[in-house]
């Protein structure tokens, strides 16, 4: 997208791979971990990826995982010979904060904190830490004296960002270096920005889990000033400049994913086959569906989630080639937006990615607008 005197553009980046993400524990804002040298890697490949581009300003959290990504990204534009960004650092960026469950195993919090973490998983927006002392045999003595509601403090966290944000940098194109968590409540509360809620509508924390954010995975919102369409989500979590052709799957290597490409709005779109992206020739599809002629893919699609078995200990990948207003209304559904909302921009050409993971069976929006380019944005100035 071209940047205009009042369009601020974001490019948002999860740190790369740390010690505790390799470990499989949870970090929170803990500022134990730092990058393995897999995740030293994924963040200088990701600076090339961005070494086309004229950033104006790089944020980061105050954590030393995201600085660490943050100057090796900083290195990698250095090689382009275009001015460096200056580097600011923001406490809004910080990650969640998770009290009592920060430095243990994944398995260790959902086997001892059962109760909270099927509330942290099921229903984030509601999720708390009452006051307790976390683990004596793990060496962590943290105590809380009043409760806490992690996930509602990460999205309040992140407002206050936009607010010292925007109005500072309308016209410019900033790159913010964060955490999964961070970057999900940043893109959830910008996706809200323009759309009031009706009183029985759930708030936007509790679609906390719905969006994907893998190191070193790039996302682009966009700030236009209009007051009917304030924002739009170009690109998230995008990952081929790691060699991946899709994201990995964090949910599990099970349940049913699904392909969303739109289709071609050319004349000659219903008598000629869509052009499939070369990249998806890399995955093995078990099913394609399409509605170029009818709406007999929905309702195909539909009776495919309601009789798919969630008990099969597999994974199957279908390709939905569907009409662009209707995925934008499917995955709109997904965030608690309204069906008619614009702040997904579904791109021609391009594949969003969602997983019915088996363990939950609660859709994940993995991607938006896989292409086969790494990462390119058009109208970039020199």
């Amino acid at each position: 997208m071209q940047t205009t005197p009042q369009t601020t553009r974001v490019i948002l980046v999860r740190h790369g791979q740390s010690t505790y993400n390799a470990q499989g524990r949870y970090q929170g804002c803990s500022d134990d971990a730092v990058l393995t040298e897999k995740g030293r890697w994924m963040a200088s490949c990701t600076g090339q990826a961005l070494s086309h581009l004229a950033i104006d300003t790089l944020y980061t959290s105050p954590l030393q995982r995201t600085q660490e990504t943050a100057a090796l990204i900083l290195s990698a534009l250095e090689t382009a010979k275009k001015p460096l960004p200056s580097l600011l650092v923001h406490p809004c960026l910080k990650e969640i904060s998770l009290p009592a469950w920060e430095g243990l195993p994944f398995k260790t919090v959902r086997q001892t904190f059962a109760a909270d973490y099927q509330s942290w998983r099921e229903h984030p927006h509601q999720f708390q830490i009452a006051p307790q002392t976390a683990l004596a045999s793990h060496g962590v003595t943290a105590t809380l004296t009043q409760p806490c509601f992690p996930v509602q403090d990460l999205y309040a966290q992140a407002r206050r960002f936009w607010q010292d944000l925007l109005p500072c940098y309308r016209g410019k194109t900033v790159l913010i270096v964060s955490h999964g968590g961070t970057i999900r409540a940043l893109i959830g509360t910008a996706l809200h920005l323009s759309h009031n809620r009706s009183p029985e509508t759930l708030p936007p924390e509790a679609y906390f889990h719905t969006l994907q954010q893998s190191n070193g995975g790039i996302s682009l919102l966009t700030f236009s000033g209009n007051a009917h369409q304030p924002v739009r989500l170009e690109a998230m979590n995008l990952t081929q400049h790691l060699g991946e052709t899709l994201p990995k799957l964090k949910e599990g290597k099970t349940g049913l994913r699904l392909l969303l490409m739109p289709t071609p709005t050319t004349s000659n779109s219903r008598t000629q086959p869509p052009n499939i992206p070369s990249f998806l020739n890399q995955i093995p599809l078990d099913f394609c569906l399409s509605d170029r002629s009818s709406e007999s893919a929905i309702a195909t699609f539909q009776t495919l989630l309601s009789h798919y078995d969630f008990s099969a200990d597999c994974l199957s990948t279908g390709l939905a080639i569907i009409d662009s207003i209707k995925i934008q209304s499917f995955l709109n559904s997904m965030l608690g937006l309204p069906s008619s909302a614009c702040c997904l921009s579904i791109q021609p050409g391009c594949v969003s990615v969602v997983h019915y993971p088996t363990a939950t069976k609660h859709p994940v929006i993995q991607a938006l607008n896989c292409s086969d380019l790494s990462f390119s944005f058009q109208g970039d100035k020199e």
